[in-house]
């Protein structure tokens, strides 16, 4: 059985660790725990999980098997990670993709193990 938490706005801390999930609508800010957290604006704090999303900027860590953000400011760490602009912050994983491009050169989207800006 899997559960879901939603709600508009979040702040402060959220545990759905082994087989829950977390939606937030609206803007977030805190620490979540699920197996997929999931945030359709803004994020700021962590999201920890199998797959974490955030739709907009996402400000924070991002520690998951699965991440991505519209826009980074912060640390995605996991195997395979994903953003539309890292503003600042790195990406750690097998697969790191930058749809803007990685520090090696715009027109390169994907890169192993590390990519950052700042």
């Amino acid at each position: 059985m899997l559960g879901l938490a939603e709600s508009q706005t979040f702040k402060g801390l959220s545990f759905g660790i082994l087989f829950g999930a977390n939606r937030v609508t609206g803007d977030s800010t805190g620490v979540k725990f699920g197996l997929a957290n999931w945030n359709d604006n803004t994020a700021a704090g962590a999201d920890i999980g199998f797959a974490n999303y955030t739709g907009s900027q996402f400000t924070g860590l991002q520690f998951g098997a699965l991440n991505y953000a519209g826009s980074l400011n912060g640390l995605q760490l996991g195997f395979i990670n994903a953003t539309d602009r890292i503003e600042k912050g790195v990406q750690i994983g097998l697969i790191n993709y930058d749809k803007s491009g990685t520090f090696i050169s715009k027109d390169i989207p994907v890169f192993p193990i590390i990519n950052a800006r700042f």
